[in-house]
């Protein structure tokens, strides 16, 4: 079984060509910095979504459909895109931490982007709604 690393780097080497789905690695935390002057030190917080934040954003391109507004018919669009990654079979985030992802996953969803819980690369596709 591979580790939730393992899976994610797997899947960025499969989905690599693929030329619709764009996803940048999210990292989260905070940052502390010492003035070397003063001594202060000084926070600076990281990646989108804070604690529930996905693991992967980036988007998924789309051509616009002729049921979508006249003046947009024939250009594409990119349609956000939040991929939060497990380990198969073992999930180990805690309560908290899993229902803050699960308020990142809804809000991206309820604007229209696509979200949800990978494992694995065909998982990606199937969220960006690129299984074919």
């Amino acid at each position: 079984m591979l580790t939730e690393t393992q899976a994610q780097k797997l899947a960025r080497k499969e989905n690599g060509r693929n030329q619709r789905i764009k996803l940048f690695r999210n990292n989260i935390g905070v940052a502390r910095y010492v003035n070397k002057k003063t001594g202060k030190v000084r926070s600076v917080r990281y990646g989108v979504g804070g604690k529930g934040g996905a693991d992967e954003i980036g988007f998924v391109v789309e051509a616009v459909t002729p049921e979508w507004y006249e003046k947009h018919k024939g250009k594409k669009v990119a349609i956000f895109l939040a991929i939060e990654w497990k380990r198969a079979g073992k999930d180990r985030t805690d309560a908290m931490r899993k229902k803050m992802q699960g308020l990142f996953r809804q809000g991206i969803t309820n604007f229209g982007g696509r979200s949800g819980i990978a494992t694995c690369a065909a998982d990606v596709r199937r969220i960006a709604g690129l299984d074919e």
